[in-house]
């Protein structure tokens, strides 16, 4: 276990289960080496936050990244997630969860 992420996580884990319809864009920032990967990918596993949403994909992304690989990385990874054709019923997911590291 991942010692001293506890209260983020909780925090971070109760803003994205909330019963809203708003988008939910939570952003982690910080220096490199103190655990944001970590506790990112805590919360994405966790089985309460991956039950609120349809669909959900980890994107890595490094300081330079591109968009367009980037969005097409993403969409790809939903496609193959819900069993979609390439670009056809992406309405009809009514929530993502994207985290982008």
């Amino acid at each position: 276990d991942v010692v001293g992420i506890e209260e983020p996580m909780k925090q971070i884990t109760e803003w994205l289960v909330q019963n809203n319809d708003g988008l939910k864009v939570i952003s982690v920032v910080g220096m490199g080496g103190l655990g944001k990967t970590t506790l990112v990918k805590q919360i994405f596993d966790d089985a309460s936050v991956k039950v609120s949403f349809d669909c959900h994909v980890w994107v890595l992304v490094s300081e330079n990244f591109n968009l367009e690989k980037c969005l097409q990385n993403m969409i790809s990874k939903l496609v193959n997630e819900v069993k979609l054709q390439p670009l056809q019923n992406l309405e009809a997911i009514s929530h993502i969860a994207i985290i982008v590291m």
